[in-house]
């Protein structure tokens, strides 16, 4: 069912799965025919945008039936307990770097995602991961990453995801993304875990028994 393309633990896994095809093919549907909701954010959050200017990520939200829907076409779904709630999508604009960050609030982390490519025209945006060191959180509400000391600053991994394959990402560990090569808008559909508790090796073990 699954077959694994790279792994690169703990950072990423890349692999794809059958029915693949038919998943990103009604990803781009939902994204054709506008059937989302782009979130806004609300003014309490407008200093986080102001302090980070890189923090320009578009969130495109979406209905329940077309989070259901998406839920019964990955098969990871038999071997995870995904969120159909927090199903979206990311939309990086060309020339967008963003920041640095462990996913979620420290309240509630997730500790890893699982990414489908939906709209990728280049291999210019580049996913890295970073080691703790040189990097203090924004707030103790964020787990988005300010860098105190770019030369203290270890990159641990990065990839180019590729139009053929998902991602199982550690999101526990700080991340992030640079579109600024690139001329063109990226999209990806995430899945997130209900619990919060199964981590990257948890999901590794359940998704390909290893």
């Amino acid at each position: 069912m699954f077959t694994i393309i790279k792994d690169c633990s703990p950072y990423y896994i890349t692999f794809t799965h059958d029915g693949f095809d038919d998943l990103v093919k009604y990803g781009r549907e939902v994204i054709g025919l506008q059937n989302y909701e782009e979130y806004k954010f609300p003014e309490c959050l407008s200093h986080v945008r102001r302090d980070i200017p890189t923090y320009k990520t578009r969130f495109l939200m979406l209905q329940k039936e077309i989070q259901d829907r998406l839920i019964e076409l990955t098969p990871c779904s038999q071997k995870l307990d995904l969120n159909p709630e927090s199903i979206l999508y990311f939309l990086s604009n060309p020339g967008i770097v963003n920041p640095i960050h462990k996913d979620s609030p420290p309240t509630k982390p997730d500790r890893y995602s699982l990414n489908y490519p939906i709209s990728i025209l280049d291999d210019k945006c580049v996913t890295s991961w970073y080691s703790d060191s040189g990097i203090n959180p924004y707030s103790a509400y964020s787990r988005i990453g300010i860098i105190e000391n770019q030369e203290a600053v270890e990159v641990l991994a990065s990839m180019t995801l590729k139009p053929n394959e998902a991602i199982l990402l550690n999101s526990d560990i700080y991340h992030g993304w640079d579109n600024s090569q690139s001329t063109n808008d990226r999209i990806v559909l995430t899945f997130r875990d209900k619990s919060g508790d199964v981590y990257f090796d948890d999901a590794k073990r359940k998704l390909f028994n290893l």
